[in-house]
């Protein structure tokens, strides 16, 4: 059984308005708790564009804040002279929102089932019994888009610990197709939900009860209300994932069988039965469920042939009716007008929550996901009555038809898009959190929601007061780092830097140029190369999900998805050997602005200038092009004996989780106090390729409290030395035994592995097997570095290495690799003035 809450006892008229209103049914401390209040020309118009006055409901959310739609507060007002059958008003161009009672919060504490019920009125009525209600404007109201919850709702479901909901209509319902195709469609946004396990029951006013909706029968009952209201409860019924709408609506008829047998017992009654039975056969369009309602008709003292010609008629109605629009419904399109007239106009007319992707999808805004429709759901986006009316519109004088929306009308729409993307709100950028914005001369601007001059898209609406000092917002960055130890300061500067780089990008900072390929080397496994990218993603409220390559054919669709998803920061982890050689499409998407991206049924150009590539290894190669688009972070693995910092969420990543609008905040500060100090920028000096990054970073960092830090304190010397250890592992191991070799005086002498190991460390001759495993491994360094026979290989700014390749008799005359050290300032161009032969 499903009990609700024993008192109301939340409601203290603090809010009431100056002018008194009352609505049956509702407690006055419920409507002055509401703030309802009555709404005459001219402000009716300014709210919601009526001429016509009437009662106005302000919608807030479950903590008392307004709902915004379009750019202002969302409200609909009850019109006291209803305009045909439309009894309220709402602003043009806005969607579909629940109204949810004041107090809901409270009742939601005392009862775990929610009340969904179609009208403010009546979920008022049920808020004055405790009841935690919700009221819907038509019986799709809970749904927007894909079938997915509205917000209101989803905030509700997410503050309240509810174990089921209850969907309770009006006593005409059990009579109106529509309801039961309703049941069915929250079941299916249910499943696609966390909250996929909550029972719904359905339920209704019973046909001969004394008035239609709930609050129309508290006003008559009275105090016998709450006894009534419990037995209605207790006949509503739970809905299982396979029942249909027909099978919904043959179990309400069963429920309320004699409530509807009393009906037809009277002669004003038995009318109403007749036709509403009729309206319900052909409506539901089920050959099956259409034969159950017949038998049950003639148990109701129908007879057969009577009752089979009125099912007849109401389907011919159905067919042939004109296209009266109903309360709530949306935009009439009318389909006999050329086909890219109308498609524009329902392209015109979507809701709020639709945008047009980078790759020319429409996609719909859902939680925190941007998700683009396939034909099917396209299909069953549009195709509802609260969206848009399809018609064909009749010649002159005659009546407009309803009309059907096909496969093939979803069609021309999706063809539309690429002929008017102006009506559309295109997403250039799509981010979860906040994203503050380069407006130039004006400073900077934090975006939260749809900006249409950024195309930026933001899921999260929080608009965080970003009120912290610089030293402070500094101090907070520097104390994510505490636990990593880097290999010197100026890797510790390209940390901080990396932290700020999505940022930076992605509000359009860097004057729409590009940012290098972070790479992280780590010194051995565990040394925190992953964590220190997802202390990176977790800052700007990014889903961290590192792409492998262990398979590189399957690479280019896992970043094309990620790409499709909406992600600006990308990782590769792990990373080992020659690897990233096989994919060649990472130079171009570190420089080029539009990347090719293709997966399973998706393909399109999107715009990547907006992210931040980061990749971790302890042992990759890198191609001397990518090793030019690069920079690197080295880091080292923490002792045993380090002691790591204890959070009070547990680690740091979840510490960063649960106060990331604070770091985010902190990045945003750094930033505003760059621009507000008129943009100091460093001159490159580095040679790297991305210099208007270098510039802009280079120059918030001397702003740091501890600084200047420096990322590149040897210039372009240490710029090179850092390419050359990316392209090559093994390059400090080299570079130290070319110095070793010189400082001996072995320049410019051919030599092999084992004689270098012979010049070099005369102590390892007492072991022979020793000397053998050195000589090995050097000579597989050195053939690694130098592919090429006869070609001049740089060894950082100092030292020139080449190898040669010839016959030996004291290896049986095979072929041998030989290698000649220089130091760069004696020779400039190449070794073929020296002759192999030797160490001699």
């Amino acid at each position: 059984m499903i009990t609700g809450a024993e008192t109301p006892g939340f409601f203290d008229g603090a809010n009431a308005p100056s002018e008194k209103v009352q609505i049956p049914g509702v407690d006055d401390a419920v409507v002055a708790a509401a703030g309802i209040r009555h709404c005459e020309f001219p402000e009716c118009e300014q709210l919601t564009g009526s001429l016509h006055g009437g009662m106005l409901f302000t919608y807030r959310n479950i903590h008392g804040f307004p709902v915004n739609d379009g750019g202002a507060p969302y409200c609909r007002i009850r019109l006291d002279q209803p305009r045909g059958d439309q009894k309220y008003a709402q602003r043009a161009g806005t969607g579909v929102h629940p109204y949810i009672p004041p107090g809901f919060a409270l009742a939601a504490e005392k009862c775990a089932t929610l009340v969904v019920i179609e009208g403010e009125k009546k979920s008022l009525a049920a808020a004055s019994e405790g009841f935690p209600a919700i009221g819907i404007s038509g019986f799709y109201g809970v749904l927007d888009g894909k079938d997915g919850f509205t917000d209101e709702l989803i905030e509700c479901l997410r503050t309240g610990r509810f174990e089921a909901i209850i969907f309770l209509g009006d006593s005409d319902v059990i009579f109106n197709p529509q309801f039961s195709d309703a049941v069915v469609r929250l079941i299916e946004a249910l499943s696609k939900t966390p909250w996929v396990g909550l029972q719904v029951f359905v339920g209704c006013v019973p046909a001969d009860a004394p008035g239609k909706g709930l609050d129309d029968v508290r006003a008559v009952l009275g105090n016998e209300f709450r006894a009534w209201f419990e037995a209605m409860w207790n006949k509503a019924f739970p809905i299982t994932p396979d029942m249909s709408k027909g099978q919904i609506a043959l179990r309400l008829l069963e429920v309320h069988r004699n409530a509807l047998e009393k009906l037809a017992g009277s002669a004003e009654g038995k009318d109403r039965v007749f036709r509403g039975l009729a309206k319900l056969a052909a409506g539901l369009a089920d050959d099956l469920v259409e034969e159950q309602i017949r038998t049950l008709a003639e148990s109701l003292g129908f007879t057969k042939r009577a009752f089979g010609q009125a099912v007849t008629r109401a389907k011919r109605r159905l067919r042939d009716q004109p296209s009266v629009i109903p309360e709530g419904a949306g935009v009439r399109i009318d389909l006999t007008k050329p086909a890219g007239e109308w498609a524009r106009e329902v392209l015109q007319a979507l809701p709020d929550k639709v945008y047009l992707t980078a790759d020319g999808k429409l996609a719909q805004l859902v939680e925190d996901e941007l998700l683009p429709f396939s034909e099917k759901e396209l299909i069953s986006y549009l195709d509802r009555p609260d969206r848009f009316i399809f018609v064909h519109g009749g010649a002159e004088g005659q009546v407009d038809r309803l009309a059907k929306f096909e496969k093939k009308h979803a069609e021309i729409v999706v063809g539309a898009v690429s002929n008017h993307p102006e009506v559309l709100r295109r997403v250039r950028v799509f981010s979860k959190s906040p994203v503050l914005v380069d407006r130039g001369e004006e400073g900077c601007a934090l975006v939260a929601g749809y900006c249409p001059k950024s195309q930026i898209l933001v899921a999260s609406s929080n608009r965080f007061d970003a009120n912290i000092s610089l030293e402070v917002a500094w101090a907070q960055i520097e104390n994510l780092l505490a636990d990593f130890q880097f290999e010197s300061d100026a890797d510790r500067a390209v940390a901080l830097a990396s932290i700020l780089t999505p940022a930076l990008v992605k509000g359009g900072f860097l004057n729409g140029k590009r940012v290098p390929f972070i790479v992280i080397w780590k010194d051995q496994k565990g040394a925190g190369g992953g964590y220190f990218c997802q202390v990176v993603c977790g800052v700007h409220s990014h889903r961290a999900k590192a792409i492998t390559v262990r398979e590189p054919s399957r690479v280019y669709e896992s970043i094309s998805r990620s790409l499709f998803n909406g992600d600006s920061i990308i990782y590769l982890d792990n990373i080992r050997g020659a690897v990233l050689a096989d994919l060649p499409f990472l130079e171009s998407i570190l420089t080029e602005p539009v990347f090719d991206a293709r997966m399973i049924y998706r393909h399109g150009g999107l715009d990547v200038t907006h992210l931040t590539l980061m990749a971790t290894s302890n042992g990759m190669t890198l191609s001397d092009d990518l090793a030019n688009r690069a920079l690197e972070i080295r880091i080292r693995k923490q002792p045993h004996s380090h002691s790591f910092r204890n959070w009070e969420e547990g680690d740091l990543l979840s510490h960063i989780e649960q106060n990331s609008d604070t770091y985010l905040a902190c990045v945003h500060t750094i930033i505003r106090a760059w621009v507000e100090a008129e943009r100091p920028m460093v001159k490159p000096i580095s040679g790297i390729r991305f210099k208007e990054w270098e510039r802009v970073v280079g120059g918030i960092l001397t702003m740091h409290p501890n600084g200047p830090f420096d990322m590149f304190p040897e210039g372009e010397r240490g710029r090179r030395r850092m390419m050359d250890r990316m392209s090559s592992p093994d390059f400090d191991r080299i570079e130290a035994l070319c110095r070793d070799l010189v400082q001996r005086g072995h320049a410019g002498q051919w030599l092999t592995a084992r004689e270098m190991v012979e010049l070099i460390d005369d102590q390892i001759t007492v072991d022979p097997d020793e000397h053998a495993r050195l000589a090995q491994q050097i000579g597989i360094m050195l053939s690694r570095f130098c592919q090429e026979v006869g070609v001049l290989k740089d060894v950082g700014e100092r030292f020139k290495i080449q190898r040669n390749q010839r016959t030996r008799p004291e290896n049986n005359y095979k072929q041998t690799n030989e290698y000649c050290v220089v130091e760069s300032t004696q020779l400039s161009d190449d070794l073929s003035t020296l002759t192999p032969g030797g160490a001699g």
